[in-house]
């Protein structure tokens, strides 16, 4: 008896440690494999994570590596017909597939952009003795009034976040007073009853635009965080305006210009507020734009009538010979240079 009991508990150990193996061996429930109650998880995927608004996006369910033909895609809970399917809306999306005897599949996300056009600027209505100027701008070619009234809008810049739509200008309410101001969504915020606005950049929820005012001095190059006025290094004996405006995490870059008693100015950049000049000297210049890539600066402008771009050890002119010529919006990506300016004789 004693025996039988013995060779009971070997046999009760050898099932339990069996068993105990099995488990540590066997596959995980997972996507596309049996779970333990032997029902198999779908597992979804898409021909793109990201997709303009109006194109097609096409899905894809297996389970245990076989295709599934037959399962429904949901779409923000909303099931749709078939594996194609087109977002009417720019948005986040989740997918997921579902069918009967079978666990959900793992849910994706889609986001859906839109291409759209925005420019700013200002719609000349009416006869040549009569002419008003109303400040707007567009969306893929739809307009929007930005004030009523006749004001004159000088270059106005525009920056686009998420749904919002940034606009800066200069508002001339009568030929003696010029207002720095800018609009969101609208919205008008005066920064200066004395000053210009020139560009603007958004970083996060702050604001930044950069512009200069005048001081019963001189023109001072400024910029505003949040409608928080800072003012930018001018050498004694110059004037100065700012132009451009970027903000890369917490440095701000700024693009400008020196303007000397004598007219003659100088091409300069502001990182934090510390300047730096530009050009050789050999005639006046300006700095209209500035970008910022990695490690490097491109600031365009011009130099004794001929348009160029800086960069931190460097100088590239852009207009053939003979000719003038100034940048007046610049973009790299991947090394490459994008320039927007103007030529002529």
């Amino acid at each position: 008896m004693k025996k039988l009991t013995q060779l009971s508990l070997v046999f009760i150990m050898i099932a339990i440690l069996g068993q105990s193996c099995k488990k540590k061996g066997g596959p995980e429930p997972g996507e596309g494999e049996a779970t333990e109650t032997g029902i198999s998880k779908l597992s979804l995927s898409a021909s793109a994570d990201e997709i303009q608004v109006g194109h097609p996006i096409s899905f894809s369910v297996e389970a245990d590596e076989v295709p599934i033909t037959d399962a429904t895609i949901y779409v923000n809970g909303n099931a749709i017909e078939g594996y194609t399917y087109q977002f009417e809306k720019k948005g986040s999306y989740e997918i997921v597939a579902k069918k009967e005897k079978h666990q959900d599949s793992q849910s994706l996300e889609i986001k859906a952009f839109k291409f759209e056009i925005y420019v700013a600027g200002v719609e000349a209505i009416g006869s040549a003795e009569n002419l008003s100027q109303v400040p707007k701008f567009w969306i893929n070619g739809k307009d929007t009034t930005l004030i009523e009234g006749d004001f004159q809008l000088l270059e106005p810049r525009i920056y686009v976040q998420g749904d919002d739509i940034y606009i800066t200008g200069n508002k001339f309410p009568s030929p003696s007073i010029s207002e720095a101001v800018y609009w969101r969504n609208g919205e008008e915020t005066l920064l200066s009853s004395n000053g210009t606005s020139n560009d603007i950049a958004v970083s996060g929820n702050d604001v930044f635009v950069a512009g200069a005012k005048q001081d019963e001095a001189a023109l001072r190059a400024v910029y505003w965080e949040n409608s928080v006025e800072r003012t930018l290094e001018t050498p004694e004996g110059f004037s100065s305006l700012a132009s451009s405006i970027q903000v890369i995490g917490e440095d701000v870059y700024i693009s400008g210009r020196l303007i000397a008693a004598n007219s003659e100015s100088k091409a300069v950049y502001w990182k934090n507020g510390v300047l730096s000049e530009l050009g050789s000297g050999t005639g006046n210049a300006g700095a209209n734009t500035i970008f910022v890539s990695g490690d490097n600066i491109y600031v365009g402008g011009s130099e004794a009538g001929l348009a160029k771009y800086w960069t931190t050890s460097s100088e590239t002119v852009l207009s053939a010979d003979e000719t003038t010529g100034d940048v007046n919006s610049i973009f790299v990506d991947e090394n490459v240079v994008h320039a927007v300016g103007r030529t002529g004789q």
